[in-house]
């Protein structure tokens, strides 16, 4: 996988090096009637997100990469120089492409939820618990994939996945119920998420313990609120720009095909009578409010 990172990464670093190579493959571009706004970009090694970006935008262009071979002679021997006394690697093969297809593929998702994280004009606390089970299912259903080495890649990130997150289990509950007080949401979908990670009774127990962490809330703040109610200044905050947050999502599904799995399993639901005003609210959504984000 690192050779043909490496081989893309040098046929990129060719075509950005001058002028006339440029444009060389942009004629390359036209002929192949490839039809993108964008073009490669180089990108830094150590920085998986700029390698992700790398790699994205040039198999868009791997017609015009192939065709250089034909239309530009130096294209060829750019690859028999010498680069810090080693042969460089390239030009990258059918293989390179594939196994840079799969890379793409792997990484999509993480670049996903790592743009919508570092938004600063949305809220995110809600999306927190949401997004770490998305990756967590996403890798486990990647591990147990046909792709050999997709399944080896979702493997080894699962491993780093655990010892930098430890159990979900352990994750601070105020961030599961931000998710819960999110109205597209509510405990229904928590519980759901739960069902996706832990067997029955550990599911159980941890629905136990959000609600009884959201009921002490609960009757904290209303205490608060019957104090100082005249002094409480409501504010509207907007929790995601939903076309910005379309053009991040657009190729990924896989949140979108739980959501889909969501809202079957609350159609099919038998709603019992609640008992106070907290389960009301926690639970009183409609499965039409539910989008991904």
């Amino acid at each position: 996988m690192n050779d043909s990172i490496v081989r893309i990464r040098n046929a990129v670093q060719y075509v950005r090096s001058s002028p006339s190579r440029l444009q060389k493959f942009r004629n390359g571009i036209e002929h192949e009637r490839i039809e993108s706004q964008s073009i490669v970009v180089l990108d830094v090694p150590t920085r998986w997100n700029s390698t992700y970006l790398m790699l994205s935008t040039a198999l868009k262009f791997q017609k015009a990469f192939d065709r250089l071979l034909e239309d530009d002679g130096c294209y060829g021997l750019y690859f028999s120089e010498l680069d810090s006394g080693k042969k460089r690697v390239g030009p990258p093969k059918d293989d390179d492409w594939g196994n840079a297809k799969v890379f793409v593929q792997f990484l999509h998702v993480f670049y996903d939820i790592t743009l919508k994280f570092s938004a600063s004009l949305s809220v995110t606390s809600n999306m927190f618990f949401h997004e770490l089970c998305s990756i967590a299912t996403e890798l486990s259903t990647l591990a147990n994939s046909g792709d050999f080495l997709l399944c080896e890649m979702a493997v080894a990130m699962n491993s780093k996945f655990d010892k930098y997150w430890g159990k979900i289990e352990d994750v601070n509950k105020l961030l599961i119920i931000a998710l819960v007080l999110d109205p597209r949401y509510k405990l229904d979908y928590v519980k759901f998420c739960f069902g996706d990670l832990f067997d029955e009774n550990k599911v159980n127990e941890m629905t136990y313990d959000i609600k009884e962490l959201l009921i002490k809330l609960y009757q904290f703040y209303n205490g608060v609120d019957n104090i100082s109610s005249s002094d409480q200044v409501s504010r509207s905050i907007p929790l995601e720009n939903e076309g910005d947050m379309g053009k991040v999502n657009e190729n990924v599904d896989f949140r979108l095909e739980r959501l889909k799995k969501f809202k079957k399993m609350k159609e099919k639901k038998d709603f019992v009578d609640l008992k106070n005003e907290v389960e009301r609210d926690w639970n009183a959504t409609s499965s039409d409010d539910m989008v991904v984000g």
